[in-house]
């Protein structure tokens, strides 16, 4: 019987090994990243969970702030009943694992802090409320800001803008301007080159058809200074305007009606009296504009932002025989006159 030779076999064992190396060192790679995918997902559920936990948070300490309101037909907020915070929770009552908190901070219409546990005794109503929710879930956190207005009687129509005149001086756009800020009672008002994004010159209508100075709300002047024209009736010669106190109380002096011809004229309490406001000069404003003063005559149109805002205002008597502002809400007896005024010129560019 013949034997074949015997096979050399040097060299399998080191071939095998480094066959098992690679294999295990594969699989040790392959289950890492296996792992960390698995850690990575499961840290992005928990971030997104907590994200919904937080904006729960915000959604809770809204609704309660909203429902701090009377019994009354139409619903008014009580400063009294608002929450202090934090509002506190878990997402679901089955989940309690995830929870959120939002801190309530109130501050004033002039950005100082409300202090909440003070709320019965506080003369100054809350203006707007920073919320802060933190969503919670182990050692996962996510937090969301956001900032609430409250409307109060001062804050309701303060958006503003610019009321520029149509008609140019010196061949530039001009603008009703407060001068410089701080503005104080008693500064000078003018038509000035219209600069925009101006806060001198940016304007809110109120609902007594005033003319206030957005920037000009603060927790001394919660209701702003407004273009004061002087005593009522106005006299027979121009009259310079000046920033005032804006009142609530018979507020005449500072009442401009915008009509059909986009003039703001002037009232005496019950009426409109034909006195307008303008510019002391049409040809030019010089570096620091010219006075806006109250002419005797009704010549300057205006066509101011729509934030401002202002629209025709001079209506026909209503049933009530009322002028109207821009809600509709009554201010005072509509006046009658025997003839229209005509139209202005159009003024050419």
């Amino acid at each position: 019987m013949m034997r074949l030779p015997a096979r050399d076999d040097s060299g399998s064992l080191p071939v095998a090994l480094l066959l098992i190396a690679v294999g295990t060192s594969i699989s040790a790679v392959l289950a890492s990243t296996a792992g960390a995918r698995t850690v990575s997902m499961k840290h992005t559920t928990d971030r997104q969970v907590v994200l919904s936990a937080a904006q729960s948070g915000l959604e809770m300490a809204v609704g309660q702030i909203r429902a701090s309101v009377d019994t009354s037909t139409v619903p008014k907020g009580v400063r009294t009943t608002l929450p202090c915070g934090p509002v506190t929770g878990t997402v679901s009552p089955g989940n309690s694992a995830v929870t959120y908190s939002t801190a309530i901070a109130y501050k004033t219409i002039g950005g100082s802090p409300w202090v909440c546990s003070l709320k019965a005794a506080s003369l100054t109503p809350p203006a707007y409320a920073d919320l802060t929710s933190t969503g919670r879930s182990g050692t996962t956190t996510r937090v969301v800001t956001a900032r609430y207005t409250l409307r109060t009687l001062t804050n309701s129509n303060t958006a503003g803008g610019q009321v520029q005149m149509i008609s140019q001086i010196g061949g530039n756009d001009a603008c009703m301007d407060a001068g410089s800020l701080p503005a104080n009672a008693g500064d000078a008002v003018t038509m000035s080159k219209c600069v925009e994004g101006s806060a001198q010159q940016t304007w809110a209508y109120t609902s007594l058809i005033q003319l206030a100075l957005v920037a000009s709300y603060s927790d001394l002047l919660p209701q702003g200074l407004c273009i004061d024209g002087g005593a009522v009736p106005h006299g027979g010669g121009t009259v310079a305007t000046t920033l005032q106190p804006c009142l609530s109380v018979l507020p005449a002096r500072q009442q401009w009606a915008v009509d059909d011809n986009s003039f703001y004229e002037g009232t005496a309490g019950t009426t409109l009296d034909g006195h307008c406001l303008g510019p002391q000069s049409s040809a030019s404003m010089g570096a620091t504009g010219t006075p806006l003063v109250v002419r005797p005559s009704c010549t300057y149109d205006y066509t101011p932002d729509t934030t401002v805002p202002a629209p025709d205002l001079y209506k026909l008597p209503n049933s009530s025989n009322e002028l109207e502002n821009y809600n509709g809400e009554s201010c005072a007896p509509t006046p009658t006159r025997s003839s229209p005024r005509p139209a202005p010129a159009t003024p050419t560019r």
